[in-house]
């Protein structure tokens, strides 16, 4: 049974509880980072709290609740766990436990603070060569996509309807443009230059995909951040999505029609390399 932390404390996770009050159960009121663990090190620790900062500033937290401490909390963690356990660190901060349900954001309260171990699913070469299929569906979501708050119902609606149809993604259509995933960053080639939407509120800032465009320009490639259209992605030579769980990963099937030749391309297989070697 996995130890987690919550409010100053490290318990068993079937132990941990918050009250029905917290503002994250009442209102979806929080935020949420999942970090990759390599070797038990966060992987890029610092662009993820970065991340947290910029949702906790933005959506008006108090500064009762310091980032910093975060760093000693999953040290913890680790020490508590089983490093077979762990290639992943959840974080959630919610506004907290209030005395009475509310609209209006409190002005004094304390925020709860859950850290936990996760396993993600592992992936072989042969897996991710052969891709993963996906639909595209309308993206229903609120226009401030690159806050990383745990309010998804969208997503876990568009999740849902894609695992129903025997697909592994659904690919979010905004205005006739494809946005992302449901629950990753969405990447094209054409004749070798790489397309992605750009970092704005349409879209959630993914850490692994900043670190493939860091990657992409290390390497040389060309590279565009734009708006891409559902008839280009149709028509792309190669589709990838990008997640901290997922890394890169080809998609092959889109709405049942067969993108590029059907499994990873060379581009991507260039990235996969580059990625690899960035972890080690």
């Amino acid at each position: 049974m996995p130890i987690v932390y919550l409010n100053g404390e490290y318990t068993p996770i079937e132990d941990a509880k918050i009250s029905v009050l917290d503002r994250g159960f009442l209102f979806g009121d929080g935020l949420y980072e999942i970090i990759p663990v390599y070797n038990q090190i966060p992987f890029y620790y610092e662009r993820h709290i970065k991340r947290l900062q910029y949702g906790l500033s933005t959506l008006k937290f108090n500064n009762s609740f310091e980032t910093a401490i975060l760093k000693n909390i999953i040290t913890n963690i680790f020490q508590f766990n089983s490093a077979e356990i762990i290639n992943g660190i959840y974080i959630q901060v919610t506004r907290g436990a209030v005395k009475e349900r509310n609209h209006i954001i409190p002005t004094e309260y304390q925020p709860t603070v859950f850290v936990s171990p996760m396993r993600f699913p592992q992936y072989t070469l042969t897996d991710k060569i052969k891709g993963i299929k996906a639909i595209t569906l309308e993206d229903i979501r609120w226009r401030h996509c690159d806050i990383k708050a745990i309010t998804l119902l969208p997503n876990l609606l568009a999740r849902t309807e894609s695992f129903e149809k025997n697909t592994d993604e659904a690919i979010l259509i905004r205005d006739d443009y494809a946005i992302e995933g449901s629950i990753s960053n969405l990447f094209a080639v054409f004749k070798d230059c790489i397309i992605t939407a750009p970092a704005n509120h349409e879209i959630l800032h993914g850490i692994t995909r900043e670190l493939i465009i860091d990657l992409i320009k290390a390497n040389g490639l060309p590279f565009i951040e734009r708006k891409l259209t559902s008839t280009e992605l149709m028509n792309a030579d190669e589709v990838w999505i990008s997640s901290a769980t997922k890394e890169i990963m080809p998609i092959t099937t889109i709405d049942g029609k067969i993108i590029g030749s059907g499994q990873a391309g060379k581009i991507w297989h260039i990235m996969h390399k580059a990625f690899q070697q960035l972890k080690q």
